[in-house]
């Protein structure tokens, strides 16, 4: 099989936009006394797929690759232990996704919660998402600039021949690929296979989301977040 150019690519700033709570809560609270959480901690542990990689859970993860130790750990490390069915992978291994800029990544996480509310019947209301940014280092099949040749892996919405290649690749060693948004005309994005190929993830900001029940709009920063 005729494979995507191989290059190392640097980028100091790969961006990400991911779920999350703000402001940050103490989620036992409601359900147990502080002097009990210990205990339910540890009982996440058994079934909470994050909990495990932590402690050294590896399921999901290639032989010789490794998660990162410190802050970025928990941020690179989740979409690893959570594999999800995506453009590049059909659900067997995690991959990690980010833009080469903000607004694309903006743009793909709009897109993919637009078609998860839609398909849900979700009522109107307000989306907080976190940003992340991080320095990615690899060696990555590269398909920029390749649409026309590798047409059936850009398809919008079919990710059968992309998942075929991200298959491919993952089970060959690769740390992953750089192709162009889909999402968004002239964006970049990786797809990363390797989590040791991201360093310093860290967050950035926060958005908020406005979903009106039929699309998301606008997009507003919670600028306290950055206190």
């Amino acid at each position: 099989m005729i494979l995507p150019p191989l290059r190392l690519l640097h980028w100091k700033r790969a961006w990400r936009v991911i779920p999350t709570l703000y402001p940050e809560e103490e989620i036992y609270a409601p359900i147990a006394a502080r002097g009990d959480w210990a205990a339910i901690v540890q009982l996440e542990r058994w079934t909470n797929g994050g909990a495990r990689q932590e402690l050294g859970d590896r399921r999901f993860l290639r032989e010789g690759d490794h998660l990162p130790r410190g802050k970025s750990a928990y941020h690179i490390g989740r979409p690893f232990a959570f594999p999800v069915e995506s453009r590049f992978s059909d659900g067997r291994f995690g991959v990690f996704y980010a833009a080469r800029d903000l607004m694309t990544a903006v743009a793909e996480r709009v897109y993919h919660t637009t078609r998860f509310l839609q398909a849900t019947s979700e009522r109107a209301g307000m989306l907080r998402q976190r940003v992340l940014i991080a320095n990615i280092l690899g060696r990555m099949r590269d398909l920029r600039e390749l649409r026309g040749k590798w047409s059936a892996v850009y398809r919008p919405d079919d990710y059968a021949e992309s998942q075929k290649l991200g298959a491919i690749l993952w089970s060959r060693g690769s740390a992953g690929i750089a192709y162009d948004s889909v999402r968004r005309s002239g964006g970049k994005c990786l797809a990363v296979f390797s989590p040791q190929a991201v360093a310093h993830c860290r967050r950035e900001r926060c958005l908020q989301l406005h979903w009106d029940g039929r699309r998301i709009h606008p997009i507003y920063e919670i600028r306290e977040f950055l206190q």
